[in-house]
């Protein structure tokens, strides 16, 4: 699965792409940081992931 959002990068014109597993497993503090970008399918997932990128104003 990381290999599909790394792909991802590009068509959501954003330089980092998280999981949402990722971003839920950093803890309480560091979810601050990170800001949604939308559902996304991903090629060989069965539902649309979740993806998340740095919050780039904190």
């Amino acid at each position: 699965m990381a290999s599909r959002i790394a792909a991802m990068c590009r068509s959501a014109e954003q330089p980092v792409l998280l999981s949402s597993a990722f971003v839920a497993a950093a803890g309480p503090e560091a979810r601050a940081g990170f800001v949604s970008v939308g559902r996304y399918a991903l090629r060989g997932v069965g539902r649309a992931q979740e993806l998340f990128t740095v919050d780039r104003l904190r």
